[in-house]
């Protein structure tokens, strides 16, 4: 569970940064912060509140390393949890958001923004948008070397979030490329601090004798963000969120940091306060929800184990609608894929030479190239929804059942929603045709609105559909066998796009907050 102290609240707060510190692995709530855990002088958030007049939390949660210690969640259910404790506490939209994380705490916060602004939880979404600036204290963006050694030992009895932060994770590769996405996006200010120094034994075991061990490598502290630059702190992990005193360079460029973050977020409000002419209100003009232009939209259709006249050769099978609002944009970003394996100097040569004349599918289930394929599918511009059924039932239904069930009844779902107007279907389908032409008759019908039939797609956009197969056949092999650790890894990199799913058999439906799939 979250936890949320307030240390520092000044008389006025109003339009000042809220500072939430929040700490790492093994880390307490407030002894993470502090050079000397007897003297309460020495919290260091405390320093950045009195010389910034910020209102300052410090945020604690389940971090013990191992089980021999407490349970701990995995890092996922970790950011879930932060970000309902920190949405539901009221003095934190009063002004910009600035998060500061130590270590594992910086992950917490990228996870947490990225499902703040993935989800449909509104809350969640309000509290990532207010964000303005991140510093990293020691974060291993791409994983640490003590991590993997420890999760790899189980007599250590690691806890998930360990594993979470193996080192060259391909979890922590698709993580950094979305954070690096909702900072353009989002336009908020990153500070980085990386250690230089190893964590050593104390000097009576002979600590200055032995190597020691750098905890977060500097190449896995730079998350590589364009315009920043990693700050070297003369200390070690430990070390480097306890500053001895208010001289310490971690804390003035903190500081400035903070000043800079500031500065930046009353920008709108002085230049709204300054304009002399306003538009006239004439110049603008209001439309209604109701007479509001559709969107205009594509879809794609792929379909997994799903036959008409023939028993389902899969455990599960599924068709998959994949819509998006920018075909354009998804055709270039999914056909400069292997571009970009082309010029990744972490992909090895015999993988690039794979990926010159290759499938979609092929490029992901190439381990030399799936953590660059899945890192650039999760911030791509769709949306999937999944229709499926088991092997046993489906073998069960008529040939006229299965059209229902996986074509037309999907098609009226997607075809109804208001404010979309779908131009072209991408699908191999030869009856899709009669499909579209079924579909439509049924809005109609059930909703009394016509709806125009969508045109075939060209060939052009045929990678969307090889998209689709790609999530279908995913979907379908991860419901097949959910313990399995491949299917499982590549369905949970997909996760945030399937916005809903429904087993067409039991009429029970996921959607992607409130009920997902398993």
């Amino acid at each position: 569970m979250a936890n949320l102290i307030s240390i520092h609240e000044p008389l006025k707060t109003t339009g000042k940064p809220r500072l939430v510190f929040i700490h790492g692995l093994d880390g307490d709530i407030r002894k993470t912060w502090m050079a000397d855990p007897e003297d309460k002088s020495t919290l260091w958030p405390r320093w950045v509140g009195e010389d910034t007049g910020c209102p300052v939390w410090l945020l604690g949660y389940g971090a013990a390393m191992t089980r021999w210690k407490a349970d701990a969640m995995a890092l996922s259910r970790q950011a879930t949890a932060v970000l309902e404790r920190l949405s539901n506490e009221p003095k934190l939209l009063g002004g910009p958001l600035i998060l500061i994380g130590h270590s594992l705490g910086g992950l917490v916060i990228k996870t947490a923004l990225q499902q703040g602004m993935s989800r449909d939880v509104e809350r969640h979404k309000e509290l990532a948008r207010n964000i303005k600036g991140i510093a990293f204290v020691g974060t291993p963006h791409f994983g640490s070397k003590l991590a993997t050694i420890v999760a790899w030992a189980h007599l250590m009895r690691a806890n998930p979030q360990v594993s979470d932060l193996r080192l060259d994770d391909s979890h922590l590769e698709v993580l950094n490329q979305y954070f690096l996405n909702l900072r353009t996006d989002l336009g908020f200010k990153t500070r980085i601090f990386m250690e230089t120094q190893p964590v050593r034994l104390p000097w009576w075991l002979g600590g200055r004798l032995l190597p020691g061990v750098t905890i977060v490598s500097p190449m896995s502290s730079w998350a590589h963000i364009p315009g920043e630059v990693g700050i070297p702190i003369e200390a070690d992990h430990i070390t480097i969120c306890k500053p001895k005193d208010r001289s310490a360079a971690i804390h003035a460029s903190l500081i400035a940091f903070i000043r800079e973050v500031e500065a930046a977020t009353s920008l709108p409000t002085k230049a709204i306060i300054k304009a002399s002419h306003p538009l006239p209100s004439e110049n603008i003009e209001a439309v209604s929800p109701e007479h509001r232009a559709d969107t205009s939209v594509h879809l794609a259709l792929s379909t997994f184990g799903v036959y008409l006249d023939a028993d389902a050769d899969a455990p599960v099978c599924a068709s998959v609608y994949l819509v998006t609002d920018a075909p354009d944009r998804l055709r270039q970003q999914l056909q400069k894929i292997p571009v970009l394996i082309q010029q990744d100097s972490l992909v090895n040569a015999a993988a690039k030479k794979r990926a010159q004349s290759t499938s979609l599918q092929q490029l992901v289930e190439d381990l030399g190239t799936r953590a660059l394929v899945l890192r650039e599918l999760a911030v791509m511009s769709f949306s999937a929804y999944m229709y499926y059924g088991p092997k046993e039932a489906f073998n069960k239904l008529s040939r006229e059942e299965r059209i229902s069930k996986f074509f037309v009844d999907p098609l009226v779902h997607r075809l109804s929603k208001k404010g979309e107007r779908f131009e072209q279907v991408h699908t191999r389908l030869a009856d899709m045709p009669t499909y579209l032409k079924l579909a439509t008759e049924t809005v109609l019908s059930a909703y009394h609105r016509a709806v125009d039939v969508p045109r075939p797609g060209t060939n052009k956009y045929s990678v969307l559909e090889e998209l689709a197969a790609l999530i279908a056949q995913a979907c379908a092999r991860h419901l097949s066998a959910p313990e399995n650790a491949e299917t499982a890894n590549l369905f949970e990199n997909l996760r945030t796009r399937i916005r809903y799913a429904e087993n067409v058999i039991t009429g029970e439906k996921h959607k992607r907050d409130s009920n997902p799939l398993p």
